[in-house]
């Protein structure tokens, strides 16, 4: 290359690094832009708008809702243990509800039962009214006079029929959670334990990247301050589990990318024994830089999932400039520039194949495939301009020399290669081997289920189980969507 380009490509890489890391710093100015969930990763097709705003709001609940029992032996002092969680957590300001206790508006209750008492009474009843009204009038007169026929929301002035008090147990059939009349709190009997259940409602969706650690934080503080008053807890909800997934997914990253860094730096410095030659590790952090970058422009946010399968980018980041380092390992004098443009083409054509098979991925209808071969195409291009433009001159008169030691014991092991090869070369060797890829291939099994990326805590899935099986309702989120032609064809 010519000194004059010697010269402006660090500078124009330089110009190129200092916009990337403003536009970092633009993107993370109110923090992460970081979604940790996965049903963002399933592929969108055309859609329904009703049904999507069907899924919305039966999404909403799970991931903001927070279902917890405070369990003890004594029934006081269950209640009073729910009633300080419920007053702390209120004042924390973390939770845009808290309920511990029955906190009823019953004057829009008593209208919308008024107005809706006909279409919410059971198809039994209906057809009571309907076929056998000497029946059905013969059962309210019992129960007007029968003390312990049930409290009805609206008053008998109002619902003389007993319509509104017959739907009313229909929306509410023989719950297991019971309102104590002196505190109000609501409890449930297992046994000798005196259930008290605190429900909360989280501010932000439980993908969020910073409230959920908090709220499970303040789980486990509740936890152990109940275990220390001999009670128990148990707690279910989706800001459990993003909080369990966040933490995974940060040990997974660390691990991967932590792994692979420490890796490279110990083989740099045990090949080549000199400190400098550690900032050919730049290329991996520019990898990083570049591939988040490039998605949140895109995408708006990056996935927890892409940093986690993106973290295996650092290996491939960091091979770039080890094919010119490698040259030192040959005769002569190595020298920066020189051993750069030897392997340019080569470092082009694997850029260009890499980017190839990304951009094909890129594609597919499936946005988890979509983000990662964006993030992983920008944090290639990222590696190789580093490489190419600004680890050479960073370089520049630099002397190395393979240690005597190593470089004998890799001609050996060259040696040794080519008399393997030398006596593998033949077709029973061939057929076995492709026997033993056959037999593998045999044993293969396609899943297409998104679920099996999910770690699922095994004591969070214990707890929300116990908490089904105490208050016997089990959140879902499937539903069945009915349509009409007016409201009448719908009822």
């Amino acid at each position: 290359m010519s000194p004059s380009l010697q010269k402006s490509l660090p500078r124009l890489f330089g110009a190129l690094l200092l916009a990337l890391l403003a536009l970092a710093a633009w993107q993370w100015r109110d923090g992460p832009p970081v979604q940790a969930s996965m049903l963002a990763l399933l592929p969108k097709g055309a859609g329904d708008a009703l049904v999507q705003q069907a899924e919305q709001r039966m999404q909403e609940p799970l991931s903001r809702e927070l279902l917890i029992l405070i369990g003890h032996p004594q029934r006081e002092r269950a209640i009073e243990l729910v009633r300080q969680a419920g007053e702390q957590w209120q004042a924390s300001g973390r939770f845009d509800k808290v309920q511990w206790s029955l906190q009823a508006d019953l004057a829009p209750l008593r209208a919308q039962l008024l107005n809706s008492r006909l279409a919410l009474l059971a198809p039994a009843d209906r057809r009571l009214l309907i076929e056998q009204p000497e029946a059905f009038i013969q059962q309210r007169a019992q129960q007007l006079f029968d003390t312990f026929a049930g409290f009805g929301l609206l008053p008998t002035e109002q619902d003389w029929l007993g319509l509104g008090l017959r739907a009313q147990q229909t929306l509410n059939p023989g719950s297991r959670i019971q309102a104590d009349l002196g505190s109000g709190a609501l409890l449930l009997q297992d046994g000798a334990t005196t259930w008290a259940l605190l429900r909360l409602r989280t501010r932000g969706d439980a993908f969020d990247m910073q409230a959920p650690p908090q709220i499970a934080a303040a789980v486990a503080e509740l936890r152990q301050h109940v275990s220390a008053e001999g009670g128990q807890l148990l707690a279910a909800g989706g800001a459990l589990h993003a909080a369990a997934g966040q933490a995974k997914a940060t040990r997974e990253i660390a691990l991967i990318g932590g792994g692979a860094t420490l890796g490279t730096l110990l083989l740099l410095l045990l090949a080549f024994r000199r400190p400098r030659i550690l900032v050919s590790l730049l290329p991996m952090g520019v990898a990083l830089l570049a591939g988040c970058t490039a998605c949140v422009l895109v995408f708006g946010q990056i996935n927890a999932l892409t940093l986690v399968l993106g973290a295996s980018l650092v290996g491939v980041a960091a091979d770039y400039p080890q094919h010119y380092l490698s040259k030192s390992w040959g005769d002569g004098q190595w020298s920066s520039w020189a051993a750069l443009r030897e392997t340019l083409p080569g470092l082009s054509l694997s850029l260009g194949t890499n980017l190839a098979g990304y951009v094909a991925l890129a594609f597919t209808p499936f946005p988890a495939l979509t983000q990662i071969a964006l993030f992983s195409a920008a944090g290639l291009i990222g590696a190789y301009l580093c490489s190419v433009c600004l680890l050479p001159a960073w370089l520049h008169n630099l002397r190395l020399a393979p240690p005597a030691g190593l470089r004998r014991a890799a001609e050996r092991l060259v040696q040794r290669r080519e008399t393997l090869l030398a006596r593998t070369g033949s077709w029973p060797w061939l057929l076995a081997l492709l026997a033993f890829c056959a037999g593998g291939l045999w044993q293969l099994t396609p899943q297409n289920d998104l679920r099996q990326w999910l770690g699922q805590e095994p004591q969070l899935m214990a707890e929300a189980k116990r908490i089904a099986e105490l208050t016997g309702q089990q959140p879902t989120s499937q539903f069945f969507l009915v349509r009409g032609a007016d409201e009448q064809q719908l009822l």
